[in-house]
């Protein structure tokens, strides 16, 4: 399985100790399913690690390190013009399609409403851990 995950689902998994997104972040590495992000959502985890929660640029930088030990990291290819309530969010579609995923984890209201973009399931981590 090929799981693309978004910047909220990588905030919730690294800041909130047992939090779903963490626990599902656990269970698909021990499955050895792939997980994808892409260099604008690790620039975007970043900016929200230094601006939401306050970590110095070396502090950010030893949480993004944890992550890329469990990640894949594509470059952006497409440019796709997707999610029109939030053009922002189509750097998570466009990692979705470049990495050939099977599904996208999120929070975003925005990419939730799509619900699925050619074959790829968007869904949020509850719901994922309850199919697995």
């Amino acid at each position: 399985m090929r799981v693309v995950l978004d910047t909220n689902i990588l905030i919730s998994a690294t800041q909130w100790t047992g939090s779903v997104a963490q626990r599902v972040l656990r269970q698909l590495h021990e499955s050895q399913a792939e997980l994808f992000v892409s260099t604008p959502i690790l620039e975007e985890f970043n900016e929200v690690l230094q601006r939401d929660f306050d970590y110095s640029d070396e502090e950010a930088g030893f949480i993004i390190g944890r992550v890329l030990e469990l990640v894949h990291v594509t470059q952006a290819r497409s440019a796709l013009r997707v999610v029109t309530d939030d053009p922002d969010d189509d750097k998570i579609i466009d990692c979705a399609v470049d990495c050939n995923a099977d599904v996208i984890l999120t929070y975003d209201r925005h990419l939730l409403k799509i619900g699925q973009y050619e074959n790829i399931r968007i869904i949020r981590p509850e719901i994922f851990a309850k199919e697995e």
